[in-house]
Formats: C-alpha cells, structure tokens, sequence
C-alpha cells in the first residue's frame, strides 16, 4: 500500500494532536453563507449517535455542481464516479456504487441503471437541503449497505421565514465547442423556491421548488483501448487506434412540491414528491484505424510496421431519456414525553431510455493503409505511407446500420414504521427502538437492435455522397477525419427501403438480453439504548429476509428459452454503536455491525449475452442464478473534537470491513485451431475481501485563532486513505489462489480541500477536489486478460464560487468549474504504463443573479 505524503494532511493530523491551540481565542463572527452551512454539518455530526459527515444546502447551491453526485463527492470518505465532466454515482470509503444504499428522507430511491448503483445525475445539485452519510450501521438501517446509506433531506417550508420566494438565473458557458456541429453557444439555468406557513398557527406548509438547465458541451476522447501481446517479442502492440467526437446538449428540468401540517410540535405529517428529467442530445463521430497485419520482423519494444489495417468511420447519434420521481408521505408523533410513532409510505420510479442510431462506412483490410507506429510517448503516433488513401472519401463503402433502443425501469414501493421509547437525544437511562419495513423492488430491461446491410446486388454506397467535411483534425490524431453527413443518409434510405436488409442475428440480439426482476424485501429490527450524560450506547439486531424472482432467456442449441429463477434467503445482522463524552469537547465514537451487499438482480438472471469482435473473437457473458449477497462485518471507531462555539470540528476516524462472497467477473479463455478466442465471462463470489482505511476531517469557520487580521478567512478540508485487496479461485486453476491488492472502483486516496473568504456583503470560496487512481473494471483471467484492467489516473478539480450581495433581495454571483482545465486520463498494460483513454471536456463559467422577495 503506497500513501502521498500531503501538505493539507499533515496540517490536519497537527490540529488533531494539539487540539488545545488557540481556537477558544476566535471572534464572534457573523454566521452566514459557508459558515452557516459549516455550523449545520458540524451540530448534525455532533448530535447523531452514528458516524455521519454532511453536507448543507448553502454549500451544495454554492459550489458548481451540477448534480447531486457532484455535491456527494465533497463529504469525507466520499467519491463521486463521472461520466465525462459530471458525477453519476456515489462510492464510499472505497466501496463501489452497488453496495450504498441511497435514500430520500430515509425512503429508498429507485434508479434508472440496470445494476444496483443509484444514479443520480437526473437531480440537480440544489434540489435538496442537506446531504447525509451515514458511516457505522445501526440496526435502524437499511442492511444493504455495506458502503454506507447515503440520504438526501428534503427542503422544507418551515425552513424559511413565513413567506419567502427566491429565484436563480444563471448564464452558462462551457469553453469546449469546436467539434462541428450546429449546437455550440452558452446555455443557462433557472431555478426558484416558493414557500410560506399558513393557518392561524402557522399549521400548514407548502414549498414549491422548480429547477431548469441546459448544458451545451462538446467533447474529444482519444481511445488506444485494444493492445495484443501475441507477437514474438510478446511486447504491446496497440491494435486499434480511435477518435472520438462528441456534441451534446442536455436539458434538465423538474422540481417538487412539499405539503405539510404541523398543529404542534407533537405531530408532524407531510406528503412531497419530486420528478426530474434529462434529456440528452447527443452526437458521435468515431474514427477507428483497425490493424490487420502486423510485420513482425520490424519489432523493436515500442515501434513497428503495420502491413495491412482497416480505417471506420462512424457516426452516432444517442439521444437519452432519463426520469426520477418519488413521492413520499410521513406521519410522526409524541405520543408522550418519552415515546414517539412515525409512518411512513413512499412510491418511487425511475426510468432510462437512449436510442443507438449507428452508420458505419469502412474501407477494406488493405495494405493500402499501411503505416508505421511509435508507441514511446503517452499517445501512440503513426505515419502512413499513403496517406492520399486514406483522406479519399471514394476509399470507403457503408458496412452497417444499426436502429437499436435500450430501456431500462423500476419502481420501488416502500412501507415503513417506527417506534421508540425514552430513545430521543435528550432521554436518560435505558430505552428501545422498533421498527418493520417492506420493500417491493419491480425491474425491467429491455434492448431491441436491427442491423440493416445492404441487399444483394445493390451498387455500393460511398462516403463521398455522405460527408460534410473531410478537414477536422482531432487531437493526438495524425491525420483529418471526415464528419458523416447522418440526414442525407436518413433521407437515401427513406427513399429506398427495399435496398437494405435486416442481418441474421437482428432477431436473437433483441431479446437474448431482456428480463424482468421482483424482489421483495422483509425486514424488522429491535434495539436497546442507554443514556447518561457521558455516555450512549446501542445494541440492535436486523433481520432481513429477501425474495428474489427473475425472468431471462437461455440457449439451447441455438433455441432460445424464456427461464425463469426464484430464491429467498435470510440475514440477520447485529450492530453495536457506542459514543462517550470525554469532556465537553472531545467524542468517542465506536460501532461493529453486519451488512450485506444484495447481487443486481441482471447478474442473477439466466442468461447467455454473445457477441462476435471484427477481428472474430467470441465474447459470452452469463449470469449466476447462485451468487451468494455479500457480507460485511465493520468496525468504525472515531474520535471528535468540538470547540466551545461550535464553530470547529476536528475528527479522526478508522474503519476496517471484512467482506465474504464479493462479486467479481471470473473470465475464461480459449483458442480454437485458427487462434479464435473465445472468453467466457461470469460473475463468481470471490473467497474473500478487506477494506482499511483512516478518514481525517478539520473544518474551521475562522482561522481568527491565528491571527485577527484572519477572522473573514475560513478552512475545511478532509482526506481518506484506503487499503483494500481481495482473493479469488483461479478459474482456468482451482487450485490456485489469486490475491489482488484493489477493489473496483476504489481509489487508495480522497482529499477535499476549501477556503473562503467572507464578509458581510459577499464570499469567495476555491475548492479542490482530489481522486486517487482506481481500476473501472477489475479484470481476471489470462495474463493479457488482467494486463487489460484499466484504471483512471489521479483527477484533481478546482473550482471556484464568489457572491456578492447589493441587498437582502439581490446577490449577484459567479462560478468556474474545472478552473485549470484538467482532463480525465485513464491507463491500462503492466504498471499502468500504457495508454488508453483521454478525455477533454473544458472549463465551465456561470454567472448569475438571485432575487430574494
């Protein structure tokens, strides 16, 4: 296990150990913008009898943010896993998406992702008023969650003063629009929040909250994913070379609405719900030199001579749907001074839908486009010996078109009920908590794709009557490429059908991979707490019973079968949560519990996915009717400081998870005569797996402690270190046990950084945001099978956010995402020291203004 050594985590650990340094010496100051929000996150870690980080909603409608995701990666321990720019799914601690469970006011939340992972890009960053994390599991809590539960905490009317209205306009420019096409210029949101009490007590509530965005962004990866060992130096050759060119729009837009009745302080009911969609419109233009022959009597370590290749040329067009909406009501109430009841019920659903029109013009396997490589820098480069050749748009012929649509959906209905006795944060002595829940989880997916090629006898098509320029050069590429020309396609083909023909496996290929999923979900726990003014303690128990039906296809000899798999299993998962008050300013805090990590229920489904590569190879993907859930057992023990005004925090936290049965692609290949491969791949629980790390967290509202002139400046800032590794049954060898030292999706260090200057007209605040290498798909297998994992590379982000208020009605503001335009990199070969993908997205500018009434 390797760990930087890090300025900001060397001036934590010092402010740890010497918490008795001046900061009793720090100034009344003015409580607004981030400190306010600094001083929400700091009384709700305070409070919790769990280990909890949070993150306030000035901080999340602060920050450039565009979802929710975004905002989730700046609580410690927490990442945030992007597409491209944007967050879309949450880990933790350096546990991947699937094993989180993500709730709004403690209801699940359904997602539009055909695996458990919870995306949450469809939801602004500033729909909600509070994110939580909770760290240590407590009988209270869902039991799939061996990550964490991640909770999203609803605004509320009577957050705001009787009658409020505010609304945010804001004009956005995103600095990457080049790639031709007809949708560059700035975009813009706007957004506003209606809320106000109402009735002779103020008894009733209603919040209105809209929200609207659109993001016009292009995009340029360069892609050297495919590289082959099979020569006789056994040396990398990089088999395929791509460009990528994107342009999108996205349009965002939704909002919810909140209703509450609150007569007293005794009773509580509500009932809101929320929708947001996004719609993305996006265009692709790949480019793909595809080597065919290679010399290998030109073979040095890094250059060589291609023989014969293959240039494609692509375009794309994938417009998505995405949708996410719940509604939720809940009940509570004191009954008396030492019990209180709550109901709740929720209905959520979320849905995906994207489009994949794809047109593909290629030339033939020529030595034509013979060329030589050098692969000694970070991009491989190539010099073609004719390069006439290959900028000749008569050189290439349409090979495919694909019409295909992908649909996923799920609705989750949710019913729950609590009750609990001299349980509350003020109670003493001995106490319980019980509580039932059932969940019903309906999944559906469904992927039809027809492939057209041309019918027999028909002339060619060639580029040159489908292109709209040949003179765009993209980065890192030797050579302009050619923008197709889709509506003058569309069109030719409109007017004559009857010259294309839909290929042999359209049929299979549209329903080998659909299936349906209920799961439903039992669960109940019991707890005992005790309180003195020192000390609290929690002993639970959580059983969880689980039903599971899923319906798939499965091949026999080329016959495909509808089948169907159904099972139910139970876990019970103790937990112990400890807290006690060293003195007034100083917490320790421990838990051990059990949580389980439920398998996606399109890994347990029969099914055979089989896809056949240009170059031949078969690739089979089955599911696993008898994978195991994972279990977790964690430890979590932390220690706290607080000063006297609440304005500081500094804590330390360890945590250690042992995970039996984790989930992991077990791959198999094999070669025929003609060196064909053909690789099975398949999920398997792994034997074992281990999870370490240590979080340290400092958040301080002023660093007046330090010197007066500092009293407007203020800090936070909070790291992550991971170790974790796994084992598995070598599936070509079980008799050999194979240890990797990394999980998916696990970076081995998290860091958030932010400072802020206030005053009491305006702030200006810069914030960093670091991510640690980590594998996107753990691979086993054959040595070339695992050489292929590939990882992103270390990210760092900086972003910067300043207000200006001319009165209580209007604020003016600016933010800059992505400040010095960074790219996302990711690797792949031995030692990570061979390329595979850049990605090049941009700054972001918004500037905007608030009206406050």
């Amino acid at each position: 296990m390797r760990y930087s050594t890090n300025p900001t985590l060397i001036f934590i650990w010092v402010t740890v150990l010497c918490p008795t340094a001046t900061f009793a010496q720090i100034e009344v100051i003015e409580v607004s913008g981030t400190r306010r929000a600094n001083l929400e996150v700091i009384e709700l870690k305070k409070v919790s009898t769990n280990i909890v980080d949070g993150f306030s909603a000035d901080d999340i409608g602060n920050f450039p943010d565009i979802n929710i995701a975004d905002s989730f990666r700046r609580i410690p321990g927490t990442n945030a896993l992007f597409d491209s720019d944007e967050g879309r799914f949450v880990t933790v601690r350096g546990v991947n998406p699937n094993l989180n469970f993500v709730t709004i006011d403690g209801m699940a939340l359904a997602s539009d992702d055909f695996e458990r992972r919870t995306n949450l890009e469809a939801i602004p960053a500033s729909a909600v008023k509070r994110l939580e994390v909770y760290k240590s599991q407590s009988a209270d809590l869902d039991g799939n969650s061996i990550g964490a539960n991640l909770n999203m905490v609803s605004k509320s009317a009577y957050d705001y003063p009787n009658l409020f209205m505010t609304t945010d306009i804001w004009l956005v420019q995103h600095e990457l629009d080049d790639v031709p096409d007809n949708d560059d210029g700035p975009g813009g949101s706007l957004g506003g929040v209606f809320a106000n009490t109402f009735g002779e007590y103020d008894q009733f509530g209603l919040l209105v909250s809209v929200d609207y965005n659109q993001k016009n962004r292009d995009e340029r990866k360069t892609s050297n994913d495919t590289y082959r060992y099979d020569n006789p130096l056994n040396t990398a050759v990089n088999r395929r070379l791509r460009t990528l060119q994107y342009t999108n729009v996205w349009q965002r837009f939704g909002g919810s609405v909140k209703l509450e009745y609150k007569p007293d302080d005794n009773f509580h009911l509500y009932i809101n719900s929320f929708y947001y969609t996004q719609e993305e419109n996006e265009h692709r233009n790949f480019v793909t030199l595809q080597m065919n022959q290679l010399d290998n009597d030109s073979l040095t370590k890094h250059t060589g001579q291609v023989l014969n290749a293959r240039n494609i040329q692509r375009y794309s067009y994938r417009p998505t749907e995405r949708d996410n909406g719940s509604t939720h009501l809940q009940a509570s109430y004191n009954i008396n001074d030492h019990q209180t009841a709550s109901f709740d019920a929720a209905f959520s659903k979320a849905s995906y839908s994207r489009l994949y029109d794809d047109l593909r013009f290629s030339t033939e396997a020529t030595d034509q486009l013979s060329y030589q490589y050098d692969m000694t820098g970070r991009f491989t480069t190539i010099a073609l010996d004719n390069q006439a050749y290959i900028t000749n748009a008569q050189n290439y012929s349409f090979s495919q078109l694909a019409d295909q649509q992908e649909d996923q959906s799920m609705r989750v209905f949710e019913v729950k009920s609590d009750y609990a006795f001299n349980a509350s944060q003020l109670a003493q002595g001995w106490g319980a908590k019980l509580g039932i829940k059932y969940r019903k989880t309906d999944t559906k997916y469904s992927w039809n794709s027809n492939k057209y090629t041309l019918a027999d006898g028909q002339e060619p098509l060639l580029l040159s009557d489908f292109h709209t320029s040949n003179d765009y050069q993209p980065d890192h590429y030797s050579y302009p490429i050619f923008i197709i020309d889709a509506q003058a396609f569309n069109q030719y083909r409109q007017n004559n059908g009857d010259n294309f023909t839909l290929t042999a496996d359209s049929t299979t290929n549209s329903f080998k991979d659909d299936y349906t999923a209920v799961e439903k979900v039992h669960a109940a726990y019991m707890m005992a707490t005790y309180a003195s003014d020192a000390l609290w303690a929690g002993f639970g128990l959580r059983v969880e019973k689980t039903e599971i039906a899923t319906l798939g296809s499965q091949n026999n000899n080329n016959n495909w079968q509808s089948k169907r798999n159904a099972g139910a299993y139970n876990n019970l998962m103790p937990s112990i949560n400890l807290s006690y008050l060293v003195t007034n300013n100083v917490k320790l805090r421990g838990a051990i519990s059990r949580s389980i990590g439920r398998a996606n229920p399109s890994s347990i489904r029969t099914h055979d996915s089989v896809r056949v590569q240009d170059n031949g190879d078969i690739m089979i993907s089955r599911g696993n009717p008898n994978l195991k859930p994972r279990q977790s057992t964690n430890l979590d023990l932390s220690v706290e400081y607080y000063n006297d005004e609440g304005t500081t925090l500094l804590s330390a936290a360890v945590f250690k998870k042992n995970i039996k049965n984790l989930i992991y692609h077990n791959t198999v290949e094999t070669f025929d005569d003609n060196n064909v491969m053909t690789r099975i791949s398949q999920l398997n629980n792994a034997n074992n797996s281990k999870i370490n790390g240590l979080e340290l967290n400092a958040i301080f509202n002023s660093l007046g402690f330090i010197h007066p002139q500092l009293n407007n400046f203020g800090l936070s800032a909070n790291t992550t270190l991971i170790d974790a590794g796994m084992s598995y049954v070598d599936a070509n060898n079980d008799s050999n046990l194979v240890k990797v030292d990394h999980l998916q999706e696990q970076p081995n260090f998290i860091a958030n950084l932010a400072m802020f200057y206030a005053w009491d007209k305006g702030e200006v605040r810069l914030a960093y945001n670091y991510t640690d290498a980590y594998s996107d798909d753990l691979r086993t297998g054959s040595a070339d099978r695992i050489l292929s994992e590939r990882f992103w590379q270390a990210y760092g982000q900086t972003d910067l956010q300043a207000h200006y208020a001319f009165n209580e009605q209007l604020t003016l503001q600016f933010k800059v995402r992505n400040l010095t335009n960074k790219h996302r990199t990711r690797m792949t070969g031995l030692n990570q020291s061979l390329f595979s993908e850049n990605v090049v997205f941009g700054r972001s500018w918004w500037i905007g203004a608030s009206f406050s009434y």
